[in-house]
């Protein structure tokens, strides 16, 4: 068999993908999970005295499946945009509609009712924070609350052995608060 035969052999039984096509695939209104820079998962909430505290996790076993509510144009998920951050855990009777993380002045973020700016969050690329252009399962993100001006959600301090909660706190050089968008 000669070898332009072998080629063509092979070549007509490769199936073609092209390389980004996943990367490509546009967020929107799909569900997602947030994963930080430090391997750590936005997972199930605690559920506090008066309120559900969503909790970080390095299990991806344990993390959450969250939704983005656009704000204002409809024309797909775009960075620059606001939005707000829907969970889809589970709380007691009574508590359904309390489903959106907000920042308060509680040093941990919690789930509420839409409640204003408090629970409304900027998408911004982590890389260069451009406006513009779709927001992609892959990419790194920065969340940026409206209430609290120059406010990033982030996970509180590690310490072992404890849950971890989300807040929210300034960026600065030493401070980098970025999460992946991953496929739930």
């Amino acid at each position: 068999m000669n070898i332009k035969k072998i080629i063509f052999a092979v070549l007509s039984m490769m199936v073609l993908v092209p390389i980004n096509s996943f990367a490509e695939e546009k967020v929107g209104s799909s569900f997602f999970k947030l994963k930080s820079d430090e391997n750590a998962y936005i997972s199930k909430a605690y559920s506090g005295i008066s309120y559900y505290y969503p909790t970080v996790s390095r299990d991806s076993s344990e993390a959450i499946k969250l939704k983005f509510k656009v704000h204002g144009s409809h024309d797909g998920l775009v960075y620059g945009q606001t939005v707000s951050i829907i969970t889809t855990d589970s709380f007691k009777s009574g508590w359904g509609s309390y489903n959106l993380l907000g920042a308060f002045t509680d040093p941990n973020c919690y789930y509420w009712k839409e409640y204003g700016k408090n629970t409304e969050w900027e998408i911004i690329r982590a890389s260069d924070s451009s406006v513009g252009g779709p927001v992609r399962y892959g990419d790194r993100i920065l969340l940026r609350n409206l209430k609290y001006k120059n406010q990033y959600l982030t996970r509180n301090a590690f310490t072992p052995g404890s849950t971890h909660f989300l807040t929210t706190r300034k960026r600065s050089k030493d401070f980098y608060a970025a999460w992946q968008i991953l496929r739930p």
